[in-house]
């Protein structure tokens, strides 16, 4: 079937679409920013549906953490791009520099 990379799997959408992207026989590689905290959860629900799945490590912010992450994948049949970040305050409570500061990091 070919791989799939999905963006930003240490929690929700990207955790649940990796995990259902391997159920689907897609050749899995789930990427995070920080896998040593993050991808116990994701290995064991894996290894619950008893599907293989591989981790990466990656920062869509970062050009050398993107092109580790690609490295050796051929065939690259699905991109899931659902990296993103929480943003908890209105728009009239944030300052102009936490503006800028959370649109450079999510772009």
């Amino acid at each position: 079937m070919g791989v799939a990379l999905v963006t930003g799997c240490s929690t929700g959408t990207g955790f649940a679409t990796a995990l259902r992207l391997a159920i689907d026989g897609l050749d899995e590689v789930a990427t995070m920013r920080d896998p040593e905290r993050d991808e116990a959860s994701l290995l064991d629900a894996a290894k619950a549906a008893d599907v293989p799945l591989r981790v990466r490590q990656l920062d869509v912010i970062d050009d050398e953490s993107v092109a580790q992450a690609f490295e050796g994948l051929d065939e690259l049949a699905v991109l899931v791009n659902n990296a993103a970040i929480m943003w908890m305050s209105s728009a009239e409570a944030t300052e102009m520099e936490q503006w800028s500061r959370r649109w450079t990091r999510t772009c």
